[in-house]
């Protein structure tokens, strides 16, 4: 199909063709014939015929003559190739990026080139996020490739996208990399895609030197109860505790807490023994709570076998874990010897709760100890 105005001049040409024939082949087609108005009809069709039929051909012929866009493509690959950084070379990565994804066959193949350029890593970057919905096959490829600035760039724009493999496969080989600001872009979401490896990768970055990143996988670790994890947690705390000061203080916190999240009763030892520095002793006994009946149990056997300090720290944690400790007690105080019962007792009156005093007036009537 031509253009508008070429089909005028054939729909014009067909009606006047129509007129004239109609009128020679009407009855009285000898007076029409030589009337001067029916001559100047038909010569009116040949000569509309004739510019049409010409307009068209010169319009096929510019159109046959017309580049690819593959082939406009390949021109401005060279354009760019050989023009200077600046904003003229801009301008032609855009017009690259215009032709849309009939071109990207050939910016892919010309990636290599640009990469080798003067600031051709930003143009390079250019061309992925611009042929965006075709180029995520060579993604991960150039990913790994790429400074850590020039992927940030690619990262921020991939993370908006809808999560699905193609976006895993992009970020994956990242994990690797050592730039703090990267890695804390693509982990959370590699957390939602590959969770055992993100927390492996986690794992190896407990003891990071940089603050930062150390807090943030510790966090990680705990949020997600990442029970390998455990070893290395209470390996770093006790190297912190050996050198504790004011300025690790935030630290051994952090580290205390993610022992008390991934629980059980592996926490109870090495928080108890975190106990030994005064300036951890609140965060113990938040942990120990978190910990929950394991705790509990460990107080209690240190309330039965232990003696000056540690029967201290055993009544100071069942103070602290009031409500999960009282039950306990009170099963406890029916079974005890005349000297538990009495440190028993002692704890409840400092811890006991409404919760409890009915089991307690109860035991007194039946006069269980």
């Amino acid at each position: 199909m031509g253009p508008p105005w070429t089909i005028c001049c054939f729909g014009l040409r067909n009606w006047l063709t129509r007129v004239y024939l109609a009128q020679v082949n009407s009855f009285a087609c000898h007076r029409l014939l030589c009337s001067s108005s029916t001559k100047r009809l038909g010569a009116l069709a040949l000569v509309v015929s004739l510019v049409s039929f010409g307009w068209s051909e010169e319009l096929y012929a510019a159109k046959a003559k017309q580049p690819s866009k593959q082939a406009l493509a390949q021109q401005i690959v060279k354009k760019i190739s050989s023009a200077a950084p600046g904003q003229k070379r801009y301008r032609l990565v855009d017009q690259l990026i215009e032709l849309g994804d009939s071109a990207w066959p050939v910016a892919k193949s010309a990636l290599g080139s640009f990469s080798q350029l003067r600031e051709g890593e930003s143009i390079v970057v250019d061309v992925l996020l611009g042929f965006m919905d075709t180029s995520y096959d060579v993604m991960p490829e150039w990913l790994s490739k790429l400074s850590d600035s020039a992927a940030r760039r690619v990262v921020k724009f991939v993370l908006r996208l809808k999560p699905d493999v193609r976006q895993k496969a992009a970020l994956m080989p990242l994990m690797a990399r050592k730039d703090k600001a990267l890695l804390l872009l693509v982990m959370p979401a590699l957390m939602s895609h590959d969770q055992p490896a993100a927390l492996r990768k986690m794992l190896s970055l407990v003891d990071d030197p940089r603050p930062e990143m150390s807090a943030y996988a510790i966090d990680s670790i705990a949020t997600h109860h990442y029970q390998p994890a455990m070893p290395v947690l209470v390996r770093l705390l006790g190297i912190e505790t050996r050198r504790a000061s004011a300025k690790n203080l935030a630290r051994r916190r952090k580290i205390i807490h993610a022992i008390a999240r991934l629980g059980g009763e592996s926490a109870v030892p090495p928080l108890l023994e975190a106990f030994n520095l005064p300036d951890q002793h609140e965060a113990v006994f938040e942990g120990m709570r978190e910990v929950g009946p394991p705790a509990v149990k460990a107080a209690l056997f240190l309330l039965r076998t232990a003696s000056g300090a540690r029967i201290a720290l055993a009544m100071d944690l069942l103070s602290h874990l009031r409500h999960q400790a009282c039950p306990k007690l009170i099963d406890m105080l029916a079974q005890s010897s005349r000297t538990t019962r009495d440190v028993i007792i002692d704890v409840l009156t400092r811890i006991a709760t409404p919760e409890v005093r009915p089991q307690l007036i109860e035991m007194v009537k039946a006069r269980r100890f």
